[in-house]
């Protein structure tokens, strides 16, 4: 048969926990000693053990009370969660927000999302800076830093909001001179835009659903920056894989052309590291979702 326990002195028990006496908790809730001490009592009596040893001046934990405590613990803390997001609802979203992209796409792309967004949130004044180096937002006054790539070990709250899918592009003038490509083989006789993160990590990779080759790649061109390798493609000075979704207008206006479609390259990760809280404040979740949302529209 199931025990029904009282919620109340559930939380008076976590409370004198942490408080390690009957004395400070009571001071703290503004509980009477008497009070906590009879629901305590009264739930050891419903549990049929005691929790705590009482001693003059401060309280310890039974090998009982300390799996109560544990499981105490987590129900205040959702107790919590769900205040933290009701209060959070109600109130508009609005006030300073500051927000770090990444060079690679700050510039050409991502400005554009982060500028949709502040016009669908009028009250929110964005801060928008561009880094080309992590941003440490526990160190940094930054609500959101956008990294690109898997997410580095870090102490701070992250979340991979999408990966993008990558394919080969080249411009029609580029291939008129150089030739079309038809083979993954056929990249080695061409001039590829390489990014420095690319390089790092491996990106002329290519798999298809029967198998996977590595191409060794001499790269014509090295950048440090994902918009200037599609920009020096469209210019016709070589070949560059680039995220689809940068380049789905550029294909429509005939100012590149994707190659070996039925190939595939890793796909890029993009994470937002947020400061401080292990619950994610609501301005914050609203801009994650609605870049994840339109990056996924967008592919």
């Amino acid at each position: 048969m199931t025990t029904k326990l009282d919620l109340n002195a559930l939380v008076l028990f976590y409370e004198v926990v942490n408080s390690q006496s009957l004395t400070r908790a009571s001071d703290k809730l503004r509980v009477p000693k008497s009070t906590i001490s009879r629901k305590l009592s009264i739930l050891e009596h419903q549990l049929g053990s005691q929790l705590l040893k009482r001693g003059r001046k401060v309280v310890a934990l039974t090998d009982i009370g300390h799996v109560v405590y544990n499981h105490t613990q987590r129900i205040v803390s959702e107790i919590e969660d769900a205040g933290f997001e009701a209060s959070q609802m109600q109130s508009e979203l609005s006030g300073v927000f500051r927000v770090s992209l990444p060079i690679d796409f700050g510039v050409s792309w991502l400005g554009r999302l982060v500028a949709e967004f502040a016009v669908i949130h009028p009250h929110i004044q964005m801060i928008i800076e561009i880094n080309n180096r992590w941003v440490d937002v526990s160190q940094e006054p930054y609500d959101v830093a956008i990294h690109l790539g898997p997410p580095r070990n870090s102490h701070l709250p992250v979340k991979v909001f999408t990966s993008l899918s990558r394919g080969i592009y080249a411009s029609p003038d580029y291939l008129k001179r150089k030739g079309s490509v038809h083979s993954i083989e056929d990249l080695q006789n061409h001039d590829c835009i390489v990014t420095e993160h690319q390089r790092d990590e491996g990106v002329w990779n290519f798999l298809s659903s029967a198998s996977g080759k590595v191409v060794d790649i001499e790269a014509r061109v090295v950048v440090n920056n994902i918009g200037m390798a599609r920009e020096i493609a469209i210019g016709g000075l070589g070949l560059g894989i680039l995220p689809n979704v940068m380049c789905k207008n550029d294909v429509a206006a005939s100012r590149l052309v994707r190659l070996l479609p039925d190939w595939r390259s890793p796909p890029l990760q993009a994470s937002a590291f947020y400061s401080g809280r292990r619950r994610m404040p609501r301005k914050t979740r609203a801009f994650i979702d609605f870049l994840s949302e339109r990056l996924l529209t967008d592919e």
